[in-house]
């Protein structure tokens, strides 16, 4: 759910129409200081003359986006606000409202320094198509705000359900009733502590332990690692599951044992 309100986003507007307008203050009198330099050199109508006029002009571009970026993502990037999918796309709708216009303004603008030159129009041109490309710098900054919007959240979660918190918020005779008497002895102290990786890791080991010494009691051989599973679990040994869903259940349990255990 969005929480922009028409006062936010007056606030917004107003904010970089005030960054805009501050962008391209003393540009004419920039343009006409260039002028003035190229034509000593006799470059007035040089491709070089016309080719620092387009950089100024995108200078004064990329003011325009750095100030977009101060009036609408910052909004965000700045602060705890969390970024809503209806604020993206609030934001996406802002960018084509007022940078395309921005865009069309640099080459309108590169035209405006040029006059009637034909040898200069394709510069005009070519100030709208660097401002275009620019501008979609904020589109891959606004999937970055996005992806650190959602890292801080899973922070948040992370650190507001803490392991000691998770421990207490267990019904611990309802959790320890249901398991065997062996997990609850290793692992209970362990989960009560807030060590759950501790925990799991112990009751392999156990489940292991068991499995290695059921096989060397029944084989007299001491095996391990992928050779234990296979063997304890094996469908060619024969073993008291005699109907086709025991015989399935069985390799099940060779595959989890072995998936737990990190057994090839």
């Amino acid at each position: 759910m969005s929480t922009i309100t028409q006062t936010f986003e007056s606030l917004c507007d107003k904010e970089f129409e005030m960054g805009r307008v501050d962008a391209y203050e003393n540009l004419d009198r920039e343009i006409a200081a260039l002028k003035h330099q190229f034509s000593a050199k006799g470059a007035l109508f040089s491709s070089n003359l016309a080719q620092a006029v387009v950089d100024v002009i995108l200078k004064r571009f990329d003011v325009v986006l750095t100030a977009f970026e101060n009036a609408y993502l910052n909004k965000w990037g700045a602060t705890d606000r969390d970024l809503t999918e209806t604020d993206m796309e609030w934001l996406k709708a802002k960018v084509s409202s007022k940078l395309d216009f921005e865009i069309l303004q640099a080459r309108t603008r590169a035209q405006n320094a040029f006059g009637a030159t034909p040898a200069f129009a394709q510069f005009a041109g070519q100030a709208e198509v660097k401002a275009r490309e620019r501008h979609m710098r904020v589109f891959q900054k606004l999937d970055i705000l996005k992806l650190r919007k959602e890292q801080a959240g899973m922070k948040k979660e992370a650190k507001e359900i803490s392991p000691a918190t998770a421990a207490k918020a267990m019904d611990a005779n309802f959790i320890w009733e249901e398991l065997h008497p062996a997990v609850v002895r290793i692992a209970k102290s362990r989960v009560e502590s807030g060590n759950f990786a501790d925990a799991v890791e112990a009751c392999l080991k156990e489940v292991n332990d068991r499995i290695k010494k059921f096989v060397r009691e029944k084989t007299a051989k001491e095996f391990d690692g992928a050779d234990l599973m296979n063997r304890a679990f094996s469908l060619q040994t024969p073993s008291s599951y005699s109907t086709i869903r025991q015989r399935r259940l069985e390799e099940i349990y060779r595959l989890a044992t072995c998936k737990f255990l990190r057994v090839p």
